[in-house]
C-alpha cells in the first residue's frame, strides 16, 4: 500500500489514502515514517498539481485534503516531532 501513495495515477493514491485513514487510527506508530509522504501529497494537492477533475468549485481535491489532515492528526497526536 505504501507504493500506492506514490502512484502516478491520482485516483490510486486517493484510494490508498482510504486504507491509511483506517489503518492509522488503529496503530499510528506503525505509520509514523510516512509523515513526509503525506506532507508531499498535501503540498501537491494545494499547489494544484492534480488534474482539475479532482477540484470542487475551484478547491483542489478537498476530500483528499481532509483525509490527509485526519491522518496527520492521528500521527501527530502526543508526538511533538511529527506534530
Amino acid at each position: 500500500m505504501k507504493k500506492a501513495l506514490c502512484d502516478r495515477e491520482p485516483s490510486v493514491m486517493a484510494a490508498a489514502l482510504n486504507y491509511f485513514q483506517d489503518a492509522v487510527k488503529l496503530n499510528p506508530s506503525t505509520y509514523k515514517d510516512l509523515v513526509p509522504s503525506f506532507l508531499i501529497i498535501l503540498k501537491q494537492v494545494t499547489d494544484h498539481r492534480l488534474p482539475r477533475d479532482f477540484d470542487y468549485h475551484r478547491m483542489p481535491a478537498p476530500w483528499i485534503q481532509t483525509k490527509i489532515l485526519e491522518i496527520l492528526a492521528h500521527l501527530g497526536a502526543d508526538d511533538p516531532t511529527n506534530s
